[in-house]
């Protein structure tokens, strides 16, 4: 519009020397005496690319690519009919430079990723030449599909073309993630970064070390700058590790990028391995925690190129109406975290400041070996341990380990359908990952339930389910420490009924979670040790539970009760175990509560056996007779 009335040749043009001065052009030529001025430029030039950019989204254009592909197909030679790297090549680029962008429809894109993913899977060189394409010139496209796409299918779909990438190059480049290349240039702060580029500090507390069985010879190994690899794919993955900085702004698309990096994670020990000395668990959880956050910035790895500052303030996400999920954050780090074991915790080498910067990434030398092995690692980490097996970092581990993570994981909703079922999987995710941290450790499971009783307490019923099921996790952990981690567990659970004794939604659901603890009980005279210590525990605590609830007259509550006291009547390890007194003050106390109806559900065949066929004593009231006939 502004070229259509100011080229006009009669027309008197603005001339920018000299202000609210007009002057004529050259009529006689139609030529302007004096050069264009850089607005009329850069309105040619946005002419000019949108005249470029009509053709290159015209439905002819892309008639034009897929003829030229088919053609292609068609001449060759292959039976197969995979085509030439050129044909990918330029498929790719048409795709995320020009389709992504254009009125498709879903289907569309759809096949054309379904093509890709079947022609890189089948062609090395051309995934060498994507991944070199994403690591320099196009770097972008990681931003713009990862973050910027609105479609979660259009992601969807880029995690998969990805997925076949990782698979084609991760068993020929594994072996070099880890080791330096000559020509990757050794980035140092310049005027480029700003100043912002602060080197992390590393020291021995961030070594992962591996050790041996049978032998106190160990191999301790630095964190990796992930930017000067040799590997191509570890450098793509390394701009992935960069891109979590930027999360925060993108707290709505960013489920993919995780996802992608768990991909990753779970192709072999060895990439998982490499996430850990990339240092990704301590910027995860710097992440997840946000403003909150322990975890040392100056321990967190960053490339120089990083445009985020150390210390700098962290952008809290979520609305009014929305909270992000972090369930993909929380997935990545629990499997990351199960893929080595737990060091012991020695307070005498904790250093968050001190550096060794002489120190080489692999350095030798002799340290015993952990007393017991987690059998929660991950199934490739349990499949190398008659080899070798591996420490996580020390840093890594206290993070991991404090109260205010569980705290804060505990604190997170699961999911559910329309049928009331779990979706997410976060109660399976957890229960691996709180075993092993918990395991050969009794500090760890004291912060469990400590954080996880906290949160009984103090929360509504569907806010502390997650922490309720936390403790009957624990219950299952079999180490020297069991007998004392099961009473610190269900010791929770008795402080969260006296907190809750008034409210009945938290009261039906915590005796819920202990009926179903003991209905999923295994059959047999002896069952396992800490099955047998629990029920110890509850048959001893029974009329005190009796107790402290007469007073909820919900009937919920009641029915609930007495569910509880049938289940664990009925799984009795032996007629020894319910004495004639215990059984007498558990049907007086259900008497004394007036739910008739409820005390018939129990098991009073059950009771008579486990007496010895004595009578039991009842109040006297006009419904003793209907309480004795049932007995």
């Amino acid at each position: 519009a502004y070229l259509l009335i100011y080229d006009r040749v009669d027309m008197l043009e603005f001339d920018e020397q000299s202000e609210s001065r007009c002057k004529k052009m050259d009529i006689s030529t139609g030529i302007n005496i004096s050069e264009d001025p850089p607005w009329k430029t850069n309105i040619l030039s946005e002419n000019d690319r949108f005249c470029s950019d009509i053709i290159t989204f015209s439905p002819q254009y892309k008639k034009f690519i897929t003829d030229i592909c088919t053609m292609a197909l068609d001449d060759s030679a292959d039976a197969k009919k995979r085509p030439d790297i050129k044909i990918i090549q330029m498929k790719t680029l048409y795709l995320f430079d020009v389709m992504i962008h254009s009125p498709c429809k879903n289907e569309e894109i759809e096949e054309e990723f379904s093509n890709l993913c079947k022609w890189y899977s089948d062609n090395t060189d051309a995934c060498k030449w994507v991944v070199h394409l994403m690591n320099t010139t196009h770097q972008t496209w990681l931003q713009k599909m990862l973050f910027h796409c609105k479609s979660i299918g259009f992601r969807s779909y880029f995690v998969k073309m990805m997925n076949c990438l990782i698979r084609k190059l991760a068993p020929c480049e594994r072996d070099d993630y880890c080791v330096y290349a000559s020509d990757v240039p050794d980035y140092k702060p310049n005027e480029s970064t700003d100043g912002i580029y602060d080197e992390h500090v590393s020291d021995s507390d961030d070594d992962m070390i591996r050790l041996q069985p049978h032998s106190s010879i160990t191999l301790r190994m630095g964190r990796i700058e992930y930017w000067r690899s040799k590997s191509s794919l570890a450098r793509l993955i390394g701009h992935l590790i960069e891109l979590i900085d930027e999360c925060s702004l993108h707290w709505r698309n960013f489920a993919e990028l995780f996802e992608l990096i768990e991909i990753f994670s779970r192709f072999g020990h060895k990439e998982s391995t490499f996430l850990i000395r990339c240092g990704v668990i301590l910027k995860l959880v710097d992440f997840y925690q946000g403003a909150s956050s322990i975890v040392p910035q100056r321990s967190i790895v960053r490339s120089p190129l990083s445009k985020t500052k150390p210390g700098e303030e962290k952008r809290v996400m979520g609305d009014r109406s929305s909270k992000p999920n972090f369930l993909q954050v929380i997935t990545l780090v629990c499997y990351l975290a199960r893929s080595a074991h737990i060091p012991d915790d020695d307070d005498g080498d904790v250093s968050d400041s001190d550096s060794d910067e002489s120190r080489s990434p692999d350095v030798k030398s002799s340290s015993p070996a952990v007393s017991m092995k987690s059998p929660f690692v991950t199934t490739d980490a349990l499949s190398m341990s008659n080899n070798h097996f591996y420490q996580l970092p020390k840093r890594d581990a206290r993070v991991l380990s404090s109260k205010e993570i569980f705290t804060r994981m505990l604190s997170e909703k699961e999911a559910y359908n329309k049928k009331k079922q779990r979706k997410d999987g976060l109660k399976d995710t957890l229960s691996q990952f709180l075993s092993h941290l918990a395991f050969g450790n009794l500090d760890v499971s004291l912060r469990i339930c400590s954080a996880a009783g906290k949160m009984i307490a103090d929360k509504k019923a569907d806010e502390a389910k997650l922490s309720a099921d936390a403790l009957m996790i624990l219950l299952h952990v079999r180490d020297q420490y069991t007998e004392n981690r099961v009473s610190f567990a269900l010791i929770s659970i008795m402080k969260g009924i006296e907190a809750n004794v008034e409210f009945e939604k938290e009261i039906v659901m915590l005796l819920e979670t202990l009926i179903v603890e003991l209905s999923s009980r295994r059959s047999g005279n002896d069952g396992f040790e800490e099955e047998v210590i629990s029920y110890n525990f509850l048959l001893k605590k029974v009329i005190e539970i009796f107790a402290l609830l007469e007073s909820n007259s919900a009937v919920k509550v009641k029915q609930k009760l007495f569910t509880f006291a049938r289940v664990l009547l009925r799984h009795s390890l032996n007629p020894s175990e319910l004495d004639y007194q215990t059984a007498t003050e558990l049907v007086s106390a259900a008497y004394r509560g007036k739910s008739l109806d409820c005390l018939y559900e129990i098991n009073m065949e059950s009771i008579r056996k486990r007496t010895n066929g004595k009578g039991i004593l009842i109040p006297y009231s006009t419904d003793t007779k209907k309480v004795e006939d049932t007995l």
